[in-house]
C-alpha cells in the first residue's frame, strides 16, 4: 500500500487499500489479512471478479470505514473533485461498486491530505472530519439513507485557527451504540494556551462516557503547552460528546510526545497508540512509538528513537517499527497493526526526478495478551475491532 493509503476491519479481515505509490501515482490495489483461524499468516493481493467494476483512482487521503451491509467502504478526501463519490467493496462477491450518495464529506481544503473518521450509533453512521474544521465542525454520513447531513457545529474544541489536526480512532463502542471518538493535534502559534495549566490531555467521548475521572472532569482542561522533547508543539486529545456536540479535553499526568505530521495511530483496549510521522524541518521521518493508557491518564513513549530514516526499518534491539510517515493503522483486540506509508522523498521538490522511497513493512505491537483479549492464545491477531 502506498501513502495516505487507509486499512479497515471488516469481517473478520484487515482490507489495505490505495494510497501514492513511488512515482505518485493513485494506487488501486486492495490487500487482505484473514484473522480467522483458518486464516493466512499476512496479507494476501485480491483478485477482483471478473466483470467487476474498476476500483476507486482518487485513493491519496481518502478514508474508509466497515459499512452495516459488510462492505468496506472509501470515500474521498479533500484533494479530490468528486467529494460526493463513494465506492463499497464486497468481500463475498469480490467486486466493486460506485454508490448513489447524497451530499459531501468534509471539504475543507486544508484537510486535503488527511481526514479521519469513526464509527458511531452502532455502526450506522460515520463521522468524518479534518484540518483547522475540525475544531469546531464534522460531517455525519447515514448508511441507511446512503447520504451525508449537513456539517454538524461542535463547541468546546481547540481555536481552529491555531489548531493542527493529526488524526482520529475510536476508543471503546460496546453496548448501547455508544462509540467514543478521539482527536489528537497540537495548538500551534499564537493561540498557544500557556500558562493556563495542564500537563497534557487525554480525551474520551461518548454519550456519558467517562474513563478514570469520567467526561465531565476535564472540561476546559486546556493541552499542554510543551512536549516531552520539546521538538515540535505537544499532542493534544480531545473526545467528542456526541450527546452535547462538544470536544471534552482531559488532563493527562504526564508530559505528552510532540506531534509528528502524518503520524498513524490505532486504540487496542484501553490504549492509543501513536507511531511515526514526519519531524519539522526537511523531509525527517521518525520511528518513535507513544502510548496513551486511558485509565491511568498517562502517556509513555513505547520506543524513543526520533531519528532521521530513509530506509523504514528500525535495526534496535529489540527490534522497533519502521521510520515512516503517512502509514495507516487499524486497532485490533490485543494489538495494533501498521502498513504502508513513505520513508523518503528527492530532496529536489517540486518537481522530483526519482521516486519516492516507500515502506513495505508491516509492523505489529502486542498491547495485550489473547487471553485478556478474548483470544485463544498463540497464533496471529485476534480478528475483531478493539
Amino acid at each position: 500500500t502506498g501513502a495516505g493509503g487507509s486499512l479497515t476491519v471488516a469481517g473478520n479481515a484487515l482490507w489495505a487499500f490505495g494510497g501514492l505509490n513511488g512515482e505518485r501515482v493513485q494506487d488501486t490495489g486492495l490487500w487482505r489479512w484473514d484473522l480467522g483461524p483458518a486464516g493466512s499468516t499476512g496479507f494476501e493481493p485480491v483478485t477482483l471478479a471478473p466483470g467487476s467494476p474498476p476500483p476507486p483512482r482518487l485513493t491519496s487521503g481518502h478514508f474508509a470505514a466497515a459499512g452495516p451491509d459488510g462492505r468496506v467502504w472509501v470515500f474521498p478526501g479533500p484533494r479530490n473533485a468528486d467529494l460526493a463519490a463513494a465506492w463499497a467493496f464486497d468481500p463475498p462477491s469480490r467486486r466493486w461498486e460506485a454508490m448513489a450518495v447524497e451530499g459531501a464529506g468534509p471539504t475543507d481544503p486544508a484537510a486535503r491530505r488527511q481526514v479521519g473518521c469513526g464509527l458511531v450509533e452502532g455502526g450506522r453512521a460515520l463521522l468524518a472530519l479534518g484540518g483547522p474544521a475540525s475544531a469546531h465542525t464534522l460531517h455525519r454520513f447515514d448508511f441507511r439513507g446512503r447520504a451525508w447531513g449537513e456539517p454538524v457545529p461542535l463547541s468546546g474544541g481547540p481555536p481552529a485557527e491555531a489548531w493542527q489536526f493529526g488524526g482520529v480512532a475510536v476508543h471503546g463502542g460496546g453496548g448501547g451504540g455508544g462509540s467514543r471518538l478521539v482527536m489528537w493535534g497540537a495548538v500551534t502559534g499564537a493561540a498557544s494556551l500557556a500558562g493556563e495549566g495542564g500537563e497534557g490531555v487525554f480525551v474520551v467521548g461518548g454519550v456519558g462516557v467517562g474513563v478514570g475521572g469520567g467526561v465531565g472532569a476535564g472540561v476546559g482542561a486546556p493541552p499542554s503547552t510543551s512536549s516531552s522533547s520539546g521538538d515540535g508543539p505537544p499532542v493534544a486529545l480531545y473526545a467528542l460528546d456526541w450527546g452535547a456536540k462538544a470536544w471534552v479535553a482531559l488532563p493527562s499526568s504526564t508530559a505528552p510526545p510532540p506531534l509528528r505530521t502524518h503520524a498513524a495511530g490505532a486504540v487496542v483496549g484501553d490504549r492509543l497508540v501513536l507511531q511515526g510521522g514526519r519531524r519539522p524541518g526537511p523531509f525527517n521521518v521518525t520511528a518513535s512509538a507513544w502510548e496513551f493508557d486511558f485509565s491511568a491518564g498517562a502517556w509513555r513513549a513505547l520506543f524513543a528513537a526520533d531519528t532521521g530514516s530513509t530506509g523504514g526499518t528500525s535495526t534496535s534491539s529489540p527490534p522497533g517499527p519502521a521510520a515512516r510517515e503517512w502509514h495507516a493503522a487499524a486497532g485490533l483486540a490485543d494489538c495494533a497493526v501498521f502498513v504502508g506509508g513513505r520513508t523518503g522523498i528527492p530532496p529536489y521538490e517540486p518537481v522530483p526526478i526519482t521516486p519516492d522511497a516507500m515502506s513495505a513493512a508491516v509492523d505489529i505491537l502486542w498491547v495485550r495478551k489473547k487471553e485478556e483479549a478474548g483470544g485463544e492464545g498463540g497464533g496471529g491477531p485476534v480478528g475483531r475491532a478493539a
